[in-house]
């Protein structure tokens, strides 16, 4: 499928940005971008991504993405590699380099692309005339046509895209950054002719030291902003992110992880993780988080059986449902010691064990304690204990094992009841 775009006139503007992000074996990260222009701009860079992945040195490196730089970004490059010089010492704490080429095109006749596509029009239309059944149908048809459609431009500023940034020869297919909270919401804007006034379309190219891989993919996102598709954030860490570094503080929390980055070689199409918890550079759980724009991709879905693949725990919390800090630990926390509560709680594991009597005075706390039957219950505990340790407790689950997996109050309840005996597992 290709898309005509006879639409850039004196009142829209078009401009190729790049924008590069080195990031350590350390977690620090070195960003360089160009800004878009009203009057346009062309930045490129002219070597691929094995040309980077060749680089012998930080000094070959900086040189190479100096003499590659092109068009607006050219007189401001030396700084952005004089920064990286100073501070990374060398070629092997380089986890990767990410580079992106980014066409945006804003103004009165920008925004268009997307219209102009008829496939995705009839289908949107299909949503908007329907209700029930028929529009859940519609939808799916809509959303598959929207994660499979090869997506190519014509006829726009400087003729085509995708346009091979980097050696680049990913599929280009559609990615939908929702500003929409629902399908059928961008079905009736994309009718109505009411998508965003930005044009944007993304070529990426990510370069592994760690693995020694490239990874490349295009994306023509819709219906979003110049600003939502930067790597700089745009916004405070969300609610998850806090709560997950509180609940963990020994772990290391990184952001929007691409599946590519846990499984070498991975190229089947999925999101981005949400949050990946690392612990001295191994990951160790992966989290999504489920919205009402992405909860029906097939890529947001395609994330979990990845995880499954390498026995990655694998958490995924609602928006809404979730926003908790004890539901976020608790989650986690289930999904950490699963096989734990598998063994010592579903099958009742007794070898190899040893029940001893828990304190029922003095300083203690309130803990969260999960059951066979995967209900979870709040208890006094005065006893120092952790998420995973397994318990027995007083109360109509006495007699019952429970797997603790969250401390939720620095004080006792008199309203709980208590933690009786502690297992311990020899």
């Amino acid at each position: 499928m290709k898309i005509r775009t006879d639409y850039v006139t004196n009142s829209s503007s078009s401009s190729f940005v790049v924008e590069v992000e080195v990031e350590t074996t350390e977690n620090a990260r070195y960003v360089f971008e160009t800004k878009p222009s009203e009057y346009g701009a062309d930045s490129n860079f002219i070597c691929s991504g094995q040309d980077v992945l060749r680089a012998s040195d930080i000094d070959d490196l900086c040189r190479l993405l100096q003499v590659s730089m092109t068009g607006t970004g050219k007189t401001k490059i030396k700084n952005y590699t004089d920064e990286i010089k100073a501070n990374v010492q060398d070629i092997t704490s380089v986890r990767s380099i990410i580079l992106r080429r980014i066409w945006v095109s804003f103004g009165e006749s920008s925004g268009l692309t997307v219209v102009n596509d008829a496939g995705l029009r009839s289908l949107a239309e299909c949503v908007t005339k329907t209700k029930g059944e028929q529009q859940e149908s519609a939808c799916e048809a809509m959303e598959t046509y929207l994660n499979t459609a090869e997506v190519y431009v014509e006829g726009g500023w400087q003729d085509e895209w995708p346009t091979g940034f980097c050696g680049n020869k990913a599929i280009p297919r559609y990615a939908w950054k929702s500003l929409c909270r629902s399908l059928p919401q961008l079905a009736k804007r994309i009718v109505e002719e009411k998508i965003n006034n930005d044009d944007l379309a993304v070529e990426t190219v990510r370069v592994d030291f760690q693995n020694q891989t490239v990874t490349e993919s295009a994306a023509f996102i819709i219906d979003s902003k110049w600003s939502a598709i930067g790597m700089k954030p745009a916004c405070k860490p969300s609610f998850f992110e806090t709560a997950i570094k509180k609940a963990f503080p020994e772990y290391t929390v990184k952001t929007q992880v691409p599946v590519a980055d846990l499984i070498p070689g991975h190229t089947e199409p999925a999101d981005p993780v949400d949050y990946v918890l690392f612990l001295e550079d191994v990951p160790k759980a992966a989290v999504s988080v489920k919205t009402a724009a992405n909860g029906r991709s097939n890529t947001f879905k395609a994330v979990a059986p990845a995880c499954a693949g390498i026995s990655l725990p694998y958490v995924v919390f609602d928006e809404k449902k979730d926003a908790a800090e004890v539901k976020v630990a608790t989650k986690i926390n289930e999904a950490f010691f699963s096989d734990v509560f598998e063994k010592y709680v579903v099958n009742n594991e007794i070898e190899n064990t040893e029940e001893t009597d828990a304190k029922n005075t003095g300083a203690g706390h309130t803990v969260k304690v999960k059951f066979a039957d995967n209900r979870a219950y709040e208890y006094n505990c005065f006893e120092r204990i952790q998420p995973g340790d397994i318990v027995y407790v007083d109360g109509a689950k006495k007699g019952f094992r429970g797997m603790i997996v969250a401390v939720t109050g620095d004080a006792p309840n008199n309203a709980f009841y208590n933690v009786e005996k502690l297992l311990k597992i020899n």
